[in-house]
């Protein structure tokens, strides 16, 4: 079954484990920089649209297997949508 978000997820980890010999003040000065960027308002766009689709599509699935994916899927979207907090 094809699963159009897994391969967005293994790339992220695989990003994550490049960065981990970082210090978290010298990452958290990393993350800063990126959220105060005008360019994350393009990024917050595009996880709330992609939110907004996946609610939909949870609405509309009727295996219990789609909806703790879309779940979990909200979940990410919700904690990226946070980040700038």
């Amino acid at each position: 079954m094809f699963n159009p978000f897994k391969p967005k997820i293994e790339v992220v980890i695989k990003k994550i484990g490049e960065h981990s010999d970082l210090p978290d003040e010298r990452l958290m000065k990393y993350v800063e920089m990126l959220t105060a960027d005008h360019n994350w308002q393009y990024l917050e766009e595009l996880v709330r649209r992609k939110k907004e689709a996946t609610v939909s599509g949870m609405v509309a699935a009727n295996e219990e297997k789609h909806l703790f994916n879309a779940q979990g899927t909200i979940k990410a979207y919700d904690w990226l949508l946070k980040l700038k907090q």
